[in-house]
């Protein structure tokens, strides 16, 4: 849920006094991801503020603190699309494999399978009559004067 009342603030605190770092309001949506400078030659507290709006949440995840790390030499979007982009290829290459084998494995599947139908036709070709048997046959002579 969007607010558009809510508000996200990020203060230094060093020697009694606040310095404003970052400013968000109109929070909502997905997740955003941002990187601040913070240089200081005397100790230092970071306090960050969030205010709440008549709808939605003001939520902080995965914050890392890095000394001597400049957070304008790398992008943020890039670091995770990297990250996003491993896993996609991953999948994609995990896919493809499956498919090959499930296709070799029908492939020899056919062939086995081929050989033994063609015998099976090849032994079944022709005419056959089960009930006349050549040789259980005989021919009755009828005489012509019976008939009469």
């Amino acid at each position: 849920p969007h607010s558009s009342d809510g508000q996200l603030k990020v203060w230094k605190l060093s020697g009694g006094f606040l310095h404003q770092l970052l400013v968000l309001s109109q929070l909502g949506g997905p997740w955003k991801r941002f990187d601040i400078n913070i240089t200081s030659s005397e100790e230092y507290q970071i306090v960050f503020e969030g205010i709440k709006g008549t709808s939605g949440v003001v939520a902080l995840d995965d914050i890392e603190y890095v000394i001597g790390s400049d957070c304008s030499k790398k992008g943020p979007e890039s670091a995770s699309n990297q990250q996003n982009d491993a896993g996609g290829i991953a999948a994609a290459v995990i896919v493809v494999l499956l498919l090959i084998g499930l296709l070799v494995f029908l492939l020899v599947f056919y062939l086995r399978t081929k050989p033994r139908a063609q015998t099976e036709t090849d032994s079944t070709v022709g005419f056959s009559n089960k009930a006349y048997e050549s040789d259980h046959t005989h021919s009755s002579q009828v005489r012509a004067q019976d008939v009469e």
